[in-house]
């Protein structure tokens, strides 16, 4: 089986989709987590049974700074593609298209490296928040000496703290 849901509301810029990731992967679903400009989406396969629990377990799990408006669920063919990968689909619809590959956080990374090595070639001071906090990470390991400064803002909650 195969679920294609659109989820609107406070979804973007609070972890979502890395909630939905992770709530995929415990499921052992294949499938497609992004966002574009009318919130999140989630393509999901796998057995039945662990699809609907996946949708079923959405709302109630969700990130604390994230509020589900509405979940759109509808039945899509089964693709039977193996893993599970979050895309970077940009507001034009990029990656609803036959690049969505170019949208990986491999290429992301090598991006990132191109622009920040053609900007100075003095060390920079560079900002992230989210996944571009987590791309700066990794370009640390790239050439550590480009960088005079680093700030990434991830907001993570535990439970049980206000």
């Amino acid at each position: 089986m195969r679920r294609r849901l659109e989820i609107a509301g406070r979804v973007q810029g609070v972890g979502f989709r890395p909630f939905l990731f992770r709530l995929a992967s415990a499921l052992c679903l294949d499938g497609v987590i992004g966002n574009d400009s009318k919130g999140a989406f989630a393509e999901v396969e796998g057995p039945d049974q662990l699809v609907e629990r996946f949708v079923s377990r959405l709302s109630g799990e969700a990130p604390p700074l994230a509020r589900v408006r509405r979940v759109d669920v509808q039945s899509q063919p089964p693709r039977g593609e193996a893993g599970l990968r979050i895309v970077a689909w940009d507001q034009r619809g990029h990656g609803d298209s036959e690049h969505a590959a170019l949208y990986s956080w491999a290429a992301d990374v090598c991006d990132a490296r191109v622009v920040l090595d053609s900007t100075s070639s003095e060390p920079v001071h560079a900002v992230g928040h989210s996944k571009g906090g987590s791309i700066l990470m990794a370009l640390i390991g790239y050439a550590v000496g480009n960088y005079a400064g680093l700030l990434t803002a991830q907001l993570t909650f535990l439970a049980g703290t206000p």
